[in-house]
């Protein structure tokens, strides 16, 4: 009556659904047949159906595709925790879409339950990165809790790949600083797929100036170029145009690079330009460096090229400075070669030609290369010119217009060509005239007219007029300063003449004269001067009564008439006083004569008639008539001299 129970767990296998009968059978040693039981199963199935699909099946490295999956339970029982997952590729690389996992490189998702006929769909973004052409396989698996058999689909992708293809070359190899080189940059598509938005790169060597080609980026000194498309096989070649500006030679390398839109991995391509260089030196000597005015110093200028390539066109500029004028030489001076480790010696004469402290710098440059070089000698001193100025000395007449000559030169003889600053002091004032032909020395400093103005000397030689002041007197003597300040070429100077005013002596003398009273006498009036001069000029005549006459003196002679009173007496004395009273040139002098009283000259008798005798008979003979006289002519002889005489007492 008793009984025992055992168990046994197992799990369906099946791959497809129904009906299953399991029979169990037990038997024993008692009894050997056989005695079984069976039980119907009815297994229901989960059967899930996947597909991947991609939105594109042909791309080029760098584009998104996105796949779709659809998982479909097309079993009669649920499908519980559902898994799908993606193991991408490894030339794609995940975008978005499910669980990336970055260490296996997969994607998963969980749809959970999918009922039986029920689908569910993900999907997933990823990016071409594959560096080779080709067909990519692509594969997602799901499972489940009741059917963990995976089930899998997978779709092709063919990958069109961009193979640039990137050559440089120059049109030289070997340069020269200031050389311009043309780089031609070739890009080639050698792989099946279009490169679209080709762009070519070119760094240029800092050691190279852009000149033309391409859109240059001054900041990050690159040439650029946008090629567009290139088809499969075909090529696009670009240029740009540099100049060599290196300093120092060597070997530069310039690179290019390309990309496009299917490729964005740089292919690049080089080329090396070895550059020769022109180093030049200059170096710069003077031989003095005290020199005056006028004087002349050497400056020695040495050019080397110490590079390793010829200088040419070699340009040295040496501008003086102010303080000197080149002799025999023109700037800029122009070296047609000058050959590796050769050099090259410039000598200039120049003429020191003002007053200072110079430095003279010279520079050099060449085609090869343009950078200046410059070299200065010592600084030169340039001192001042010492100059002479001499004043003429004059004696003269107040009133007078002076002519005062003004010479100077240099230390070394030379007429000098200056304007000078002209004063005038006389009387009264405070400065020392100096002792001249064994006059006293004079007090002077007076502005008398001339106070600061300007008188040009030309070639050493110049003019002051200068008018003695009519009010001068004699004795009186006037300095005349010139004097200049200091310039860029003479030192100040100052020079002193004078002028020494004189007034000539005169002697005026009058005659002495005697008549009888009523007579009229003249009177001689000479005026001699000191000079020699013929004067010309008024004397006044002091009368006896004081009466003043006067006379006018011409080429210093004179004359006074003077009538004798009638009622004066023999041997009366009358003094005149002749008076000139001087004038600007001339000083004041007098001299007196005297008329001296006659006596009267006695009246003459009147004369005896003479008898007039009686014709005679006319004498025949001419002859005899003329030797005895004619009585008709003595006659009237004798009537002549009793009128004569009747006359002369009418007069007195």
């Amino acid at each position: 009556g008793a009984d025992n129970a055992v168990s046994v767990e197992v799990v369906v296998t099946v791959l497809a659904n129904g009906t299953f009968n399991n029979t169990a059978v037990v038997k024993c040693d008692e009894n050997e047949t056989e005695t079984n039981n069976s039980t119907n199963i009815t297994a229901k199935d989960v059967i899930l159906d996947i597909t991947k699909v991609a939105n594109a099946t042909e791309v080029y490295v760098g584009e998104n595709v996105t796949f779709t999956i659809t998982v479909t339970n097309v079993g009669d029982a649920d499908a519980t925790n559902a898994n799908i997952s993606d193991k991408l590729d490894p030339n794609f690389a995940w975008v978005s879409g499910g669980s990336y996992d970055e260490d296996s490189h997969t994607v998963t998702w969980n749809i959970g339950t999918i009922q039986p006929g029920a689908d569910n769909a993900v999907s997933v973004e990823v990016v071409v990165t594959v560096l080779a052409n080709g067909t990519f396989n692509n594969t997602a698996v799901v499972k489940c809790d009741e059917n963990e058999t995976e089930t899998n689909n997978s779709t092709n992708i063919t990958v069109k790949q961009v193979i640039l293809d990137i050559t440089k070359v120059a049109n030289a190899t070997e340069v020269l600083v200031g050389d311009n080189i043309t780089f031609t940059i070739t890009v080639t598509n050698v792989g099946d797929g279009v490169g679209h938005n080709a762009n070519v790169t070119d760094k240029l060597d800092p050691n190279f100036a852009w000149v033309s080609g391409g859109s240059y980026d001054e900041d990050s000194h690159t040439v650029t170029w946008n090629i567009g498309t290139i088809e499969p096989g075909a090529d696009n070649a670009v240029s740009v145009e540099v100049v060599v500006t290196v300093l120092a030679n060597g070997t530069f390398n310039n690179t290019a690079v390309v990309v496009c839109d299917e490729n964005k991995t740089e292919t690049n391509n080089s080329t090396n330009i070895t550059a020769k260089q022109v180093v030049l030196e200059i170096t710069k000597d003077v031989n003095t460096t005290v020199v005056v005015i006028g004087e002349e110093v050497e400056f020695t200028i040495v050019v080397k090229n110490t590079g390793d390539a010829t200088a040419t066109n070699v340009v040295v500029v040496d501008e003086l400075p102010e303080g000197f004028t080149a002799v025999d030489f023109t700037s800029p001076y122009v070296i047609e070669s000058l050959a590796p480790n050769a050099n090259e010696t410039i000598k200039i004469t120049a003429v020191a030609v003002k007053a200072g402290e110079w430095t003279n710098v010279a520079n050099v440059t060449c085609t090869e290369n343009q950078t200046v070089k410059e070299a200065n000698a010592k600084a030169v001193t340039v001192l001042r010119l010492n100059i002479t100025i001499s004043v003429g000395n004059y004696t003269t007449t107040p009133g007078t217009e002076v002519p005062v000559e003004i010479t100077v030169v240099d230390q070394r003889g030379n007429p000098v060509t200056i304007n000078l600053t002209v004063v005038v002091t006389g009387p009264d004032a405070t400065d020392s005239l100096p002792p001249h032909e064994g006059k006293l020395v004079f007090t002077i400093a007076t502005d008398l007219g001339a106070d600061g103005e300007q008188v040009e000397v030309t070639n050493g030689k110049g003019e002051y007029k200068y008018k003695v002041p009519v009010t001068a007197t004699n004795g009186t003597s006037y300095t005349v300063t010139a004097s200049s300040e200091e310039n860029d070429q003479y030192a100040a100077a100052k020079g002193t003449g004078y002028i020494d005013v004189i007034q000539y002596s005169t002697t005026t003398t009058i005659s002495d004269a005697s008549g009888k009273p009523g007579e009229t006498v003249t009177l001689d009036v000479e005026v001699t001067t000191e000079d020699g001069t013929p004067f010309n000029g008024d004397v006044v005549i002091t009368c006896p009564d004081g009466k003043k006459v006067t006379v006018t003196v011409k080429d210093g002679k004179g004359q006074f008439d003077w009538t004798i009173p009638e009622d004066a007496k023999a041997g009366d004395e009358y003094q005149f006083t002749a008076t000139f009273e001087g004038n600007s040139t001339y000083l004041a002098s007098s001299g007196n004569g005297t008329v001296t009283v006659e006596e009267p000259e006695p009246k003459p008798e009147p004369p005896v008639p003479v008898p007039v005798p009686e014709p005679e008979e006319p004498v025949v003979t001419p002859a005899k008539m003329l030797n005895t006289g004619n009585p008709l002519v003595a006659l009237l002889a004798a009537f002549v001299l009793i009128g004569l005489g009747l006359k002369r007492r009418e007069e007195e």
